[in-house]
C-alpha cells in the first residue's frame, strides 16, 4: 500500500512539472544577450523566491509569458512580475517589471 502511494504521489508531481506550455519552457530555457552562461529559469529561480510561471495572449495579441514571485525591495518583501513578450523564433528580454510596492510599472527593458 505504502508503495502505491508513493507511486502516485510521483505521477501527480510529474504531472504537476509537466504542466508548463511551450511557451514557458521556451522562456526558462532561453538565455538573455547579457547573461548567456545560465538559462533564464535558473535566474529567475536564484532571484525570486515561490515563482509561478504562465503563458497568454495579451489584447495586442501576441504571446506572453510571465513570472511572478517574491523578491525583497526597499528592504520589504513583496511580488515582482517580469513579462517577456515572444517573437515566433526565440523569446525576447524582458518586457518590463512589476513591482507591487510601488503600485506602478517600472520598465526595465523595452523591445
Amino acid at each position: 500500500m505504502n508503495g502505491l502511494k508513493i507511486t502516485m504521489l510521483s505521477a501527480l508531481a510529474l504531472a504537476f512539472v509537466a504542466c508548463d506550455s511551450s511557451e514557458v519552457l521556451m522562456v526558462k530555457g532561453g538565455t538573455l544577450q547579457s547573461c548567456p552562461d545560465k538559462t533564464v529559469e535558473q535566474m529567475v529561480n536564484g532571484y525570486m523566491g515561490n515563482p509561478e510561471w504562465r503563458s497568454l495572449v495579451g489584447e495586442d495579441g501576441n504571446d506572453y509569458v510571465n513570472v511572478v514571485g517574491e523578491i525583497s525591495y526597499n528592504n520589504q518583501p513583496t511580488k515582482a512580475e517580469i513579462q517577456f513578450r515572444l517573437n515566433k523564433e526565440k523569446e525576447d528580454a524582458p518586457k518590463l517589471v512589476e513591482i507591487s510596492a510601488t503600485k506602478k510599472k517600472k520598465v526595465v527593458s523595452n523591445l
